[in-house]
């Protein structure tokens, strides 16, 4: 019988053998492959720190964001001050949270968390007025749902908009009475308007025990009471949760001098803690696996996911402050924000520093494509394949946008090698059947789309590409099914989009 210890040095050998291997895979751009053997050393040895990570870059890779996700946050204790992994994983978050913001955006008019998420854009680029009429449909929307009237209540009090504020505040307690934030700004609200009824709003908000604010407003509301002895309890609490707290310090100070007599209470206001229970990532995707067009799911995680990328990106910024991966992510905040001007700026100081980075004028690239300088984006594909010619990616950006703008037979090529190099990139396949049909090589383009329609079914465009081609073919009867197919795709789409039906098909 082989000793147990034996087994497991085999198997960590083993990992760090595929580990070399894999690494050589993922820079040849061969990453199907490459995820594949880091997976296996994975499973060979799960404790393999090095081999989890290159996994996790894999995916990232590949675009396989929640699997990366989940690899990265078991790797958060031991590679806590690695810049490559602080980078990688708050892109990861960045990039998943924009693609769970675009589902949400996309379930229309009709959702409040569409509504809840085009406020928090306004709110962002200034335009609070319209960020609060936003935040209101929403709530028309979902009267019971909590946390809007809320949003709409803080913005409205960074305006000073402060009795608005209140009936926001009033509307959000009917719905979620125990809310810790809610009843800071109630009780707070309520103070500023000497009210003894600050107390009980105060109070639960003390004792989520979050700030040392919450604390010093509830000493205030029992001082305000004609209580100074309870208030001195409450700041005792305070400062035996918050040692040496500043604010707290002040408080008692300046109460001590107004109550000279409260200088030797002993009393320490100590109640139960509240806490607010969130659904964790793990439940959010499972309730996203039940049905992905969950809208609270979809929001929720995205916020978590930017909160989660923005964390990391603190920590990236102390570990490596402006270095070329500060300024890449710097750059991808700046495009998940709209704005892409400065997102340019970003990715152009990202290759000064290092000009022959894998990806990173790709990204630049993806930049000028949207800002219209199709030239320029053009160029900045070609200079990221001269750096790595297997960037499929880059080939199929160019490649599509030559044909797009009329030259065909130049993008040809560059189709083509998008096609060999992403042998399960679909888009690719949909392009390159698109300018074979332009040039009349329809027997060419039908292997792609029937490959296309194999992987991804439901490919409105791909199943119209085939109509043509067997249209042009003289194949009436499949010509004919493709079209219906095509049809159907379009109609449930837009089904779906009314709400009349889901994602399991109509309802009944």
């Amino acid at each position: 019988m082989i000793p147990l210890l034996a087994l497991l040095l085999a198997g960590t050998a083993f990992a760090s053998d595929a580990v070399t291997d894999g690494r050589k895979l993922y820079e040849a751009n061969r990453l199907e492959e490459a995820r594949q053997i880091f997976a296996g050393a994975v499973r060979s040895a799960p404790g393999n720190t090095t081999a989890r990570m290159w996994l996790a870059f894999t995916q990232l890779a590949l675009g396989e964001l929640e699997p990366a996700l989940m690899n990265m946050e078991r790797l958060e204790a031991a590679c806590a001050h690695d810049s490559e992994y602080l980078f990688a994983y708050s892109e990861a978050s960045t990039r998943r949270a924009r693609q769970l913001s675009e589902a949400v955006a996309a379930l229309g008019d009709s959702s409040a968390r569409a509504h809840q998420l085009l406020a928090y854009r306004y709110k962002a680029r200034g335009e609070w007025r319209i960020a609060v009429k936003e935040l209101r449909q929403a709530a028309e929307l979902r009267p019971r749902l909590a946390g809007v009237r809320l949003d709409a209540a803080e913005i409205l009090w960074e305006q000073q908009q402060f009795e608005e504020a209140g009936a926001e505040l009033e509307a959000e307690l009917r719905v979620h009475p125990s809310g810790f934030l809610a009843n800071l700004r109630y009780g707070q609200l309520l103070l500023r308007r000497r009210s003894p009824d600050a107390v009980p709003p105060l109070e639960t908000a003390a004792r989520y025990q979050r700030y040392p604010e919450a604390h010093v407003l509830l000493g205030l509301a029992w001082e305000q009471r004609g209580d100074p002895e309870r208030a001195a309890a409450v700041l005792s609490g305070g400062l035996a949760l918050f040692p040496g707290n500043s604010d707290l310090l002040e408080a008692r100070s300046r109460l001590r001098s107004r109550f000279p007599e409260v200088k030797n209470a002993s009393g320490v206001w100590s109640p139960a803690p509240l806490r607010e229970t969130a659904p964790d990532s793990p439940a959010l995707r499972r309730a996203l696996a039940r049905n992905p067009r969950d809208e609270d799911a979809l929001f929720l995680l995205s916020q978590r996911c930017a909160d989660t990328g923005e964390k990391f990106f603190q920590l990236l910024e102390q570990e490596a402050p402006d270095s070329h991966r500060v300024w890449q992510m710097r750059g991808l905040q700046a495009e998940s924000a709209g704005d892409l001007r400065l997102a340019e700026t970003c990715y152009r100081r990202v290759l000064e520093k290092q000009p022959e980075l894998a990806g990173a004028h790709f990204e630049l690239g993806l930049i000028l494509q949207k800002l219209g300088e199709t030239e320029s984006s053009n160029d900045e594909y070609r200079a990221e394949l001269r750096i790595d010619p297997n960037h499929y990616l880059a080939a199929y950006e160019l490649g599509s946008s030559l044909a797009r703008n009329g030259d065909t037979r130049a993008g040809l090529p560059w189709l083509e090698r998008a096609v060999h190099n992403g042998s399960s990139f679909v888009e690719a396949k949909v392009e390159l059947a698109r300018a074979y049909i332009s040039l009349g090589q329809f027997r060419s383009a039908l292997p792609l789309l029937r490959d296309a329609v194999s992987k991804a079914p439901q490919h409105p465009i791909a199943h119209f590409l085939l109509y043509r081609c067997y249209r042009a073919l003289r194949e009436t009867a499949e010509a004919q099914s493709q079209l219906e197919i095509h049809q159907r795709i379009l109609r449930n789409g837009q089904l779906a989009q009314s709400g009349i039906i889901g994602p399991q098909g109509p309802s009944h």
